[in-house]
């Protein structure tokens, strides 16, 4: 299917439950493709619309006998967009998110998968993941993360403004760096890297754990800075009782054995919980506690 383009810039709005996601660049206008659909399908399995340069596609409920539609119970959806500035937000429930190239701005949200840009995302990005990694192979722009389970990497271009958090997941980002506000970067078990390629501007690092490395490399600032446990991340805490919080937020990593309930979405709490830590609202011991009653533990 092809939908014709009147303007200079697209909306996109992508709502899947268990069907994976893959956008491709298309030499036309926008277009879409189901290639796991049994033919007349389509109705049955997706809301589909159309209108003044808006696409909106919706997955159907769950509840449906997606074996007489597709033959099992995931599919894909393939996603073509030209070359032209587009505003795009996305939320998939149970699946990847696999992009070639994004151009404008986007809003992508995972609750148990992976989000992969493969080539550049020229623009602005916020990602939120509660359980996958995020793979960004180039970023012109602007970056605001939080990553629940999994880890977190960007291979190059030029960021412009950069906010990430993550509980359990590695961060490695190797970029050029244009600020002209402070980049911020926090996490509670997981390792941080940064190599600065090249800087312009006057923002700085601000590079806060409470269990990990942290490496800052490339062209550093004196003002640039490295908190670690025990400083103001913690806000003054007795670090002691930090061991129990440090195993958990371990087996929230992906592969150890985690589960996100796509019936029942966390949305953002986990990352309340982490920003009532850092601001020294709750205790380790009870962040701990509110985080495995959010497993349902």
């Amino acid at each position: 299917m092809e939908y014709k383009l009147k303007g200079k810039k697209a909306v996109v709005d992508v709502s899947l439950l268990k069907d994976d996601l893959k956008i491709t660049k298309s030499a036309a206008g926008l277009t879409l493709d189901f290639p796991d659909l049994r033919k007349g399908a389509l109705e049955d399995r997706y809301d589909v619309s159309f209108g003044d340069d808006t696409l909106k596609i919706t997955e159907k409920s769950a509840d449906l006998n997606m074996s007489k539609i597709i033959g099992n119970s995931s599919g894909l959806v393939v996603l073509g967009i030209p070359d032209i500035e587009t505003d795009i937000t996305v939320s998939v429930k149970s699946g990847d998110v696999d992009c070639d190239t994004l151009k404008g701005s986007a809003d992508l949200t995972c609750y148990s998968g992976d989000i992969t840009i493969g080539g550049a995302m020229n623009g602005n990005i916020k990602i939120k993941t509660y359980s996958g990694d995020v793979s960004i192979q180039e970023l012109n722009g602007s970056l605001y993360a939080s990553v629940i389970s999994g880890d977190l990497s960007v291979n190059s271009g030029n960021i412009s403004a950069l906010g990430c958090k993550t509980m359990s997941g590695d961060i490695s980002i190797s970029a050029a760096f244009s600020l002209a506000e402070d980049a911020k970067i926090k996490s509670v078990a997981g390792d941080v890297s940064v190599n600065i390629l090249e800087r312009t501007g006057d923002g700085i690092f601000h590079v806060k754990t409470v269990s990990g490395d942290t490496d800052l490399k490339g062209e550093k600032r004196d003002e640039d800075e490295i908190v670690s446990a025990g400083g103001a991340f913690t806000n003054g805490f007795d670090l002691s009782g930090l061991d129990g919080l440090f195993s958990f937020a371990k087996k929230w990593k992906k592969g150890a054995g985690v589960r996100v309930d796509v019936n029942k979405p966390t949305d953002s709490s986990a990352g309340r919980i982490i920003d009532m830590l850092d601001q020294g609202k709750i205790t380790a011991s009870q962040a701990e506690d509110l985080l495995r009653a959010l497993k349902g533990e």
